[in-house]
């Protein structure tokens, strides 16, 4: 179905009917350039909701997108009936065309398995789809990565015809599930005259002795005209067959003997038509990056992506494929897979550009697909500035908005201009490029304020005809030897029109309704085509407010009267009005009122408050927020633990119990304020956290939500901050807690509130001292898993038959975190960015008060990297939001964690955002935690420990297996696993749980690449530690290093003793039963003709010696045979015959 509109939940409940009586249904997610999350029925999961296509598989213009996505489908000029008579067609293009074609193949599966559900059906389709082929830059940025790259793969019929399509796919019956038995089928491709066909078939899986497919120049299909007979399973291949002799036709022969195929899936194959003279350029893009200019290097061949492999990859490479994608300066080569593993093929390997080629194909490299890589070799770059986009300018601190400080903006990153060499030119491009006809004045030395941040620019030497200042030469982005004291800053004379006012009409509050502009005098409203979040940024800064919520079409406010004055408007975000954004021109437009655009902006100036209402105590209840001095509900929509984290914060609860939804603690009454409150649990209040906008909302009060808060915890009296009298906060007054039924669960509960990791003992009798006041609970018994105290059951507030000398205390053990975890935020690439630490699960920034390289090499150091380049200030790498925990860090560079450095405290600063502090470490590659094996027999085998933030720790065993084994011996450079150990067959591990829940594929590199619950989150014992028993290296175990010279008398060899080597500090096992025999070669050099009788052997670690003689089976449990003399050098074949094993040159 395809059904146009807002959010409606009886849209979304009348598909979950039809799911429920086993109907799919398939939807159109939209054309409204929207997240399809928002529209109904496409937010529904139970709908099957598609997305479009444009031609050349681009994401299509108007589509909806976003994670209620399922898949994608060609929706561009798709040729259709029309209306207009009985045989009549037409080229429509949207949603609602790419949707029927998800519902023919759904047909042609569900015709195939009646007996498919919705659910089995959406994930058929899902699975077969094909991944990656879409190209996603036309989606907002914020979209590119959960919008599924799904696009529609509909299964293989027995035959057809193929004329003059440029490209195409196909494949055998029922592909990709077993192809049916007894069947022949013959695949004509035509192409353009004089433009030879070309296939390339990418799998084949046959039945060997009866199935076969075959590639003809000729229908008969024989002699001759065989091109290539196929048959066997040949999995994942590309082989390449072209037509001859310029032919414009090829044929594909499936011939089906068998009459039970089994699991065989047939063949996958596609074609194209090239013209013979020129092979077409391989397009490049690039993946996986932070910006648009950095990534994964991916090539496509024949309409298959692929990546390249870092073999001989360097700056001459890279330079070509940014040269090539339209970039124009010098590119930095990655190796090692930095922005990511790509999937499916590698097609380059080998690559030796020398620079000057104009794209990657016209380098020398191996041949398509030949290569010997794995992708964690996967080749990417970083390309610096477009070629044709135009570095924004802003003018900031002037009196004017047509003077002051000029900033440019690089890489998403605001900075100022170095005043040196700094003239009239330069003013008269910073003036033309921002609009105004003409210049009133340059200045130097900061005179509109000095700027923070990055100085982007210096000697800037324009010729004052360029169209943009990044056109004219200057030194380089960032390089320049100034302070922001010479800030630049012009005064531009302004005689542009005047800027058109905008008001809002029909919202709930006076920062949100429908958009109207005025032009010559009169109203008009504002089309939403194109309308997004850039547009509604542009109006909320115009009306004065600092933020934007959303952005609304389809007259969600109202149907406005009159003029319709802008349509397609198109902002970048940075314009100063809204008319100051391409659009259609005044009162150029398309649309009717029901097309009326509006917005809904964040009014952070004026304060929100919240309550709780409705609760048992003062730490639960029903969530009010109070806006313009009104009190207001929130809507249970998206609520979860997050939220509730904001909401006990920001009213001064240390921690969180549960989010709470419909209405439990009661229906408010009057206005629901806030609705689809989306917050990560780091905002300082709910007002930051994502909303659909004050008032905007589709609830009723019986879907109020609310929080249940932890009470207060506070322990004193104690020797250390671990140890004490337990007070609890109640209705802000503190008191205590008797000892009547006070045990070691009640203990446990208390240390686990305030985020220690166990529990010493349970104390009473007021062993930490007498308190006074209130004694706030009595009779506590808990069972010792409630979250906090308040959760177990005692005789209610205040409620008690004790005196002081009976208050209750605790000894906690040490905190769960010992070291306060760190990451980067905002740089390019992984080793750069803003410093963020978290402390009590919440992450904050760092200010750069005292900050220096001796703190950047801690964070460095703690995070992985073997050096810091240097340390970044002034919040370089963007501003943070939340708390500043950390100020006033004086590190010695020695520190093993940056906690560990003398600070003010957690959360004590005199900063603002404006003073992030940032680093650039030294290695640009991802750190891979260590591993090691600890408990076992030998070196090969024990409990697996991994290292993170420098603290060895264990991994828990749950969904622990042989992939898992696998990737721990590989890492540790075993050539083989034996088996994946559980239930602490090793021995029990200490210190933490570092993974969880890991599921490796088996083809990673590293453990810490594989999928796991995260770093300490687990639910396990030390019980339940994971081990592995790895192969080890039965080859080349004598080097030839292997050897000893040795002095020789009439009768017998003497001299020192044969000592042999092992090949690195990997035990190696030789044979595990008496009678295995594996063949080494052992060297010992000596005069030339002297026969050598015997040698010393060593087999255990104190050394027992025995004689080897020429033949016979001796204590050493050896055997010699084949002696060769050459030149000065005996060889012996020496053969065990009981179990000997090898370990740092040492025999045991």
């Amino acid at each position: 179905m395809s059904l146009a509109g807002g959010y409606s939940q009886s849209m979304n409940d009348a598909v979950q009917n039809l799911y429920s009586l086993d109907i799919p249904v398939i939807v159109a997610a939209g054309n409204e350039r929207a997240d399809a999350c928002s529209r109904s029925p496409a937010s529904s999961p139970y709908a099957i909701t598609v997305g479009g296509t444009r031609n050349g598989d681009g994401v299509y213009v108007y589509t909806n997108y976003g994670s209620c996505v399922t898949i994608l489908s060609p929706g561009q000029s798709v040729l259709g009936a029309d209306y207009t008579c009985n045989n009549c067609s037409k080229y429509l293009s949207g949603t609602s065309l790419a949707t029927p074609i998800v519902s023919g193949v759904a047909a042609m599966l569900l015709q195939r398995e009646p007996s498919l559900t919705p659910a089995a059906l959406k994930a058929k389709l899902v699975a077969t789809a094909t991944v990656g082929a879409i190209d996603f830059s036309g989606l907002p940025v914020q979209y590119r990565n959960v919008t599924p790259n799904k696009l529609l793969y509909t299964p293989g019929s027995c035959g057809g015809v193929f004329n003059a399509l440029g490209k195409g796919y196909f494949s055998s019956p029922n592909s990709p599930d077993p192809y049916p038995g007894n069947i022949s089928c013959l695949w004509t491709i035509t192409g353009v005259s004089t433009e030879p066909v070309q296939l390339n078939v990418t799998f084949v899986n046959l039945e060997a002795s009866s199935d076969t497919l075959k590639v003809c120049s000729q229908p008969s299909c024989n002699g001759s005209n065989l091109l290539a007979t196929l048959t066997g399973d040949l999995g994942n291949t590309s082989l390449l067959y072209i037509a001859p002799d310029n032919r414009s036709s090829l044929w594909v022969s499936l011939q089906i003997n068998s009459t039970n195929t089994g699991n065989r899936t047939g063949f996958q194959a596609s074609f194209i038509t090239t013209t013979n003279s020129v092979q077409p350029v391989a397009p490049l893009r690039l993946v996986g990056g932070s910006t648009l200019s950095s990534g994964r290097v991916e090539v496509q061949y024949y309409g298959v992506w692929g990546t390249v492999c870092d073999y001989h990859w360097d700056i001459n490479d890279a330079n070509v494929v940014c040269r090539q994608l339209g970039y124009n300066g010098t590119a930095i080569p990655f190796t090692r897979a930095v922005f990511g593993e790509g999937t499916g093929l590698i097609w380059m390997d080998n690559v030796t550009c020398i620079g000057s080629e104009s794209s990657l194909d016209q380098c020398p490299f191996n041949g398509w697909g030949i290569n010997e890589c794995l992708h964690s070799e996967d080749a990417g770059v970083v390309c610096p500035d477009l070629v044709q986009p135009v570095a924004p300018l802003r003018l900031v601190g002037g009196s004017t908005p047509s003077s002051g400080r000029v900033e440019v903006q690089y890489y998403g990153v605001w900075g100022t201009v170095c005043h040196d060499s700094w003239d009239i030119n330069d003013a008269n491009v910073v003036c033309r490029q921002l609009g105004y006809n003409g210049t009133a004045g340059t200045f130097g030395n900061a005179v509109f304020g000095q700027g923070t941040g990055p100085i982007w620019m210096d000697n800037v030497a324009c010729a004052g005809s360029e169209s943009s200042l990044d056109r004219c030469p200057f030194n380089g982005w960032g390089i320049h030897n100034c302070l922001h004291r010479k800030d630049v800053g012009v005064v531009c004379q302004d005689t542009m029109e005047p800027v058109a006012p905008l008001r809002l009409v029909g919202g709930p509050t006076p920062s949100s309704g429908r958009v109207e502009v005025q032009y010559y005098g009169v109203w008009g409203t504002v089309c939403d085509n194109y309308w997004d979040i850039n547009d509604a940024t542009v109006v909320c800064r115009q009306l004065g407010y600092n933020g934007t919520s959303r952005s609304f079409g389809y007259a969600q406010f109202g149907q406005g009267t009159g003029i319709i004055w802008m349509d397609y408007v198109a902002c970048a975000s940075s314009e100063p009005s809204l008319d100051r954004c391409p659009f259609n021109g005044w009162g150029i437009h398309d649309c009717l009122h029901s097309e009326d655009a509006g917005v809904s902006c964040q009014d952070l100036v004026q304060p929100v408050a919240l309550r709780l209402v409705g609760g048992s105590t003062p730490s639960s209840g029903r969530v009010e927020v109070q806006y313009y001095g009104v009190w207001g509900t929130v809507c249970g929509d998206y609520w979860n633990i997050n939220d509730a984290t904001v909401v006990c914060r920001q009213l001064g609860y240390n921690g969180t119990v549960r989010a709470s939804t419909n209405a439990e603690f009661g229906h408010g009454i009057g206005t629901i304020w806030m609705d689809d409150v989306t917050c990560t649990g780091s905002e300082s209040s709910l007002s930051q956290c994502p909303f659909s906008g004050w008032g905007i909302h589709n609830c009723g009060h019986y879907e109020d939500a609310g929080v249940v808060c932890q009470v207060p915890l506070r322990l004193v009296g104690g020797p250390t901050p671990s140890s004490g009298r337990v007070e609890v906060q109640y209705y802000g007054v503190w008191g205590t807690v008797c000892d009547d039924d006070w045990d070691i669960n009640d203990a446990n509960v208390v240390c686990r509130q305030l985020g220690y990791n166990g529990t010493a003992r349970a104390s009473t009798n007021a062993e930490f001292g007498q308190g006074n006041g209130t004694i706030w609970m009595d009779n506590v018994t808990c069972t010792g898993s409630e979250s906090s105290l308040d959760q177990c059951p005692f005789n209610g507030w205040g409620i008690q038959n004790c005196v002081f000398g009976h208050d209750a205390g605790v000894v906690c053990r040490d905190f769960v975190q010992p070291i306060a975890p760190l990451r980067l935020v905002g740089g390019i690439i992984p080793s750069i960015g803003r410093v963020e630490v978290q402390y009590s699960g919440v992450w904050g920034t760092v200010c750069d008060d005292y900050w220096d390289i001796n703190d950047a090499t801690v964070v460095c150091r703690q995070l992985g990297y073997n050096g810091a380049f240097r340390a970044s200030t002034n919040a370089e790498f963007g501003q943070g939001t939340g708390i500043i925990w950390m100020d006033n860090v004086t590190c010695a560079s020695s520190e093993s964690s940056l906690d560990k450095c003398p600070f003010n405290g957690w959360g004590i600063s005199n900063c603002w955002h404006s003073e992030d502090a940032g680093v650039v470490c030294g290695d640009t590659g991802q750190p891979v935690a260590p591993l090691r094996l600890v408990g076992g027999s030998i070196p090969s085998s024990g409990r697996v420990e991994v290292q993170h933030n420098g603290v060895w720790g264990t991994v828990c065993d749950d969904n622990w297996d042989i992939n898992d084994a696998t990737v721990v011996c590989r890492q540790l450079g075993y050539n083989g696993t034996v088996r994946a150990t559980t239930n602490a067959e090793f021995g029990q591990g200490t210190g933490p749980i570092w993974m969880d829940n890991v599921l490796c594929a088996g083809s990673e590199s590293s453990l810490s690449q594989c999928p796991f619950n995260g770093w300490g989150i687990h639910d396990c014992l030390h019980s339940e530690d994971a081990g592995v028993v790895c192969r080890v290296r039965t080859t080349a175990l004598f080097p030839p290093t292997a050897h000893a010279t040795t002095t020789v008398s009439s009768t017998k060899v003497s001299g020192p003793s044969v000592l042999v080597p092992g090949i690195d500090d990997t035990a190696a096992v030789i044979g595990t039963a008496a009678g295995v025999s594996v063949s080494v070669i052992f060297v010992v050099s000596f005069a030339i003709g002297v026969v050598m009788t015997s040698f010393l052997c060593y087999i255990s670690k104190r050394s027992h010696k025995a004689s080897l003689h020429s033949n016979p089976a001796t204590a050493c449990g050896m055997v010699v045979t084949n002696r060769n003399m050459v030149g000065g050098t005996m060889e012996m074949n020496v053969y065990t015959t009981h179990p000997v094993m090898y370990s740092n040159g040492q025999a045991y």
